[in-house]
């Protein structure tokens, strides 16, 4: 069940973090026991990544289920460069390897793009 695609934006209220849901396990099975999404934040040149929220799943039981799930981190100010990832869990706790790493730059002031500081990624 891991993510493969993490991608972060800079937008007005923080930086915004978009990744698909998982639809199998590792071994190729349907997975029908996604409870959530751990997502971690590591800044500066810290190595190690902290937990920064949860996001539930709670449409296990719908035929419709959300294929996208988005996060906003309101926590970072202009210039704040992180890196973060996303690590998918079921009901029964098992912990998927955590997402690809999106390196993201926080460059909006309430809707305006301001230019990234030098060298910085995004």
């Amino acid at each position: 069940m891991p993510i493969a695609d993490l991608r972060g934006t800079s937008v007005a209220g923080g930086i915004e973090l978009r990744w698909a849901r998982p639809r199998e396990t590792v071994d190729g099975r349907q997975l029908s026991d996604l409870a959530g999404f751990h997502i971690e934040r590591a800044t500066g040149s810290a190595p190690a990544f902290e937990r920064l929220a949860t996001v539930e799943v709670t449409d296990r039981d719908r035929i419709q289920q959300q294929r996208v799930f988005r996060y906003t981190d309101t926590g970072v100010t202009v210039g704040d460069a992180c890196r973060y990832r996303v690590v998918s869990f079921t009901l029964d706790g098992y912990v998927s390897d955590p997402s690809n790493v999106a390196t993201v730059e926080r460059t909006h002031i309430n809707g305006e793009a301001h230019a990234p500081l030098p060298g910085a990624q995004r």
